[in-house]
């Protein structure tokens, strides 16, 4: 579509809006705008509210900044319908990534004189701006600048020493740390594990271990801290940290937080410690047990207990984390009537990220008010989390690094597969302050007025904002669910990283069925076990905050809670099924390997008698699919037993708002599609570009309605 010569811009992707059959099921959401009637979005849909629209970074590095500079780039904002703006430091207090230091430093006195100015600037101009936390990726080392001033701050992280002996003989070890246990574990002749291990720690004397051991081959294990980073699960370290950062933002910012300052964004939560001091006596209140002796089983597989003991370890540390940190954090953000956005751990680990795998941590990433990240390829998880924790957006900071070369009509393009994927929080990486001497080349492109496009800009600002302001309201509407093998990877990961043929299989099937289910634009959601053990079944649907399944897909899961097991299996029984790619279900978090209890709950999903194998050995069960080896006809067997809400497009999004049936989809081609959606009643369509709504002429045949669609101006556009 043209706009004017030489600018060309992929936008007005029609929207469409179904009546619906069913009632929506959204639950309550933090904010009254994700609950309105569909007759106030469409009285909105021209003109959005504020803060749906795209929020560039606003890096503030480069040259020293200059109040009129940023005034005039502040009137180019406006200018180019940009309303809302995240400024950042990418060298707060030192030279980084190959640019000098910012100038003035993050939170000097000049940075907060400059910072007042311009949100005073900003509010005149009925601007909203989201600062950062500078913690993540950026960091202004505040972190580092607490352990200095109080060393205790510094967590103490676990470590082990270990030395094989043939015994009889007498051990001499001395820890460098303080100690906290010291264990044996028998061998056999191989150097293979073998037998129950040896608590040895009453032969532990100030650090040191006096032990004679007797006759055999032993692995002496001497566990012990060492300092490490900052200590997240000590609440006194944190909250000092919180204080540091945002309790200077509350003091000296009060009048604009929650009005002029709409939030606070962590670009990349930075990496958290898996040890604090007293986390053994933590531990024990929490789960009842030693863990001394049982050190052992996180570095070794040593029996059926290892899955427990790693699983329980790993949820103490969910816990101390939730419990010092992200709790108090976000109370602080409510408090002051801002949003929290941003962050991924373990971004490396979702599927179509780049980098060394590590894990998704659901259970702090739920915090978060719009959880998200700068990875646009991996959001649906992150999109997930906000739809399972009733968080009505899902922030995306993209495109960087695809080049100073990137058109509007590219940027819309990779917006509309974020949007697709339940982005509703767009942040263009990035607008620069100064380019000076090419300092960003590592990270284009600029998105600001320096574009030849800028002309246009406020259009797809506009298009943007229509977009995201619909698909931030109501509820997602889907009908399967992908189980994120957390507690399969906890069990098979040592504490020094190293990975179990089983957790490394549900790592690659987890991605391949992601992989698989994007191929093929079917919508799903990631699901985290904390939502599942919240989950109930009800007339065949798995049921959690707002969604309802029809299905869940286990990838390689081969440990899961009891209670988990028990909701999946009452999925399975009650008219919804199970699609499980590779082993079924063997370990459970409760009793380790070889449960009884799990036996018996996956036996009786297994007792019936195949009643299909469908192609590629996919065998069908009552309720359950099960394909040992390949996870491409499992999805495919999958897709095929649920309804398609989309027939006639590559990909949609389906969402409720308001008793209607609203979707987003993406064309085939360029042409004319005829487009068969399920729902009922009649259609309208809703033009982003223009922000005009318009009837179409449809056809209605049972629970489906079908509509001729021109994808002529934007072939892989939202529709």
């Amino acid at each position: 579509m043209a706009l004017r010569p030489g600018v060309r811009i992929a936008v007005a992707a029609p929207f469409l809006l179904v009546g619906a059959v069913l009632a929506s099921q959204a639950g309550a959401v933090p904010e009254p705008s994700a609950s309105p009637s569909i007759q106030t979005v469409l009285q909105r849909f021209a003109s959005p509210p504020a803060g749906y629209g795209p929020a560039p970074i606003w890096w503030w590095s480069g040259e020293r900044l200059d109040v009129r500079r940023l005034e005039w780039q502040l009137d180019r904002m406006v200018e180019g319908h940009v309303r809302e703006v995240v400024i950042a430091n990418l060298a707060p207090v030192g030279p980084r990534q190959g640019s000098q230091a910012d100038v003035p430093p993050f939170l000097s006195p000049p940075w907060w004189n400059t910072l007042r100015q311009v949100l005073a600037k900003a509010r005149a101009r009925g601007m909203r701006v989201w600062l950062s936390d500078q913690l993540g990726s950026a960091s202004g080392a505040a972190q580092g600048q607490l352990m200095v001033r109080q060393p205790a701050w510094r967590a103490q992280e676990l470590r082990l020493i270990e030395k094989e002996i043939v015994g009889p003989v007498r051990v001499r070890m001395a820890a460098p740390g303080r100690a906290l246990a010291a264990c044996a574990v028998p061998l056999d002749a191989d150097g293979s594990h073998r037998g129950p291990v040896a608590h040895i720690s009453t032969s532990l004397t100030d650090g040191y271990l006096d032990k004679m051991m007797p006759e055999g081959r032993w692995k002496i294990m001497l566990f012990h801290e060492a300092p490490g980073g900052f200590d997240y699960m000590n609440g006194t370290a944190a909250a000092r940290l919180i204080n540091l950062i945002h309790g200077e933002y509350e003091r000296k910012l009060r009048g604009y937080l929650g009005s002029t300052i709409a939030g606070i964004v962590t670009d990349d939560l930075p990496p958290m410690n898996r040890w604090t001091r007293g986390f053994l006596e933590e531990f024990r209140r929490r789960k009842g047990y030693d863990l001394r002796p049982r050190l052992p089983y996180l570095w070794y597989d040593l029996g059926p207990l290892t899955a427990r003991v790693r699983c329980d370890v790993a949820e103490v540390q969910d816990r101390l984390l939730e419990r010092a940190y992200f709790g108090p954090l976000r109370a602080w953000h409510e408090r002051n009537r801002v949003r929290w956005a941003g962050g991924r751990i373990g971004a490396a680990e979702l599927p179509g990220a780049d980098g060394e795998d590590s894990e998704l941590r659901p259970q702090l990433l739920r915090w978060l008010h719009a959880p998200g990240g700068s990875d646009d390829s991996a959001i649906r998880p992150l999109s997930s989390l906000a739809h399972l924790y009733q968080r009505p957006r899902a922030w995306l900071s993209g495109f960087h690094r695809r080049g100073w070369a990137q058109s509007l009509e590219e940027a819309s393009e990779e917006l509309h597969d974020a949007l697709i994927a339940g982005a509703t929080l767009y942040s263009p990486s990035a607008w620069y302050y100064a380019t000076l001497g090419g300092w960003w080349e590592w990270r284009p492109p600029d998105t600001s007025f320096r574009q030849p496009y800028w002309a246009a800009y406020s259009l797809f600002a506009d298009y943007t904002a229509r977009l995201c302001y619909v698909l931030s309201q109501g509820s997602h509407v889907c009908d399967l669910a992908v189980l994120y093998p957390s507690s399969t990877i906890r069990a098979g990961t040592s504490f020094d990283g190293s990975e179990s043929d089983t957790a490394r299989r549900a790592r690659l099937t987890f991605r391949t069925v992601c992989d698989e289910l994007n191929r093929r634009g079917i919508d799903y959601d990631i699901l985290d076990e904390e939502s599942l053990l919240h989950a109930r079944v009800e007339k065949g649907r798995l049921r959690v905050a707002g969604e309802a399944y029809r299905a869940a897909l286990l990838p390689q899961v081969t440990t899961l809670p009891r209670a988990a097991a028990r909701t999946l299996a009452g999925l399975a029984r009650s008219g919804g099924f199970l699609a499980v790619a590779g082993e079924l279900p063997s370990a459970s978090t409760d009793a380790g390997a070889d449960d009884p209890a799990l036996r018996n709950i996956v036996r009786a999903l297994t007792a019936a008698a195949p009643t299909a194998e469908a192609e590629g050995s996919v065998l069908a069960l009552p309720g359950l699919l099960v394909a040992p080896e390949s996870t491409a006809n499992l999805v495919g067997a999958t897709v095929a037993r649920l309804p398609a809400h989309a027939r006639g497009v590559a990909r949609y999004l389906h969402r409720r708002i308001g008793g209607r049936d609203v979707y987003l989809l993406i064309g085939k081609d360029s042409g004319t599609a005829r487009v068969t959606l399920l729902g009922s009643g009649q259609a309208s369509v809703l033009l982003p570009y223009s922000g005009t709504v318009a009837g179409a002429t449809t056809a209605a045949s049972g629970d489906r309605v079908a509509l001729r669609i021109d994808f002529a101006e934007s072939r892989a556009a939202l529709v």
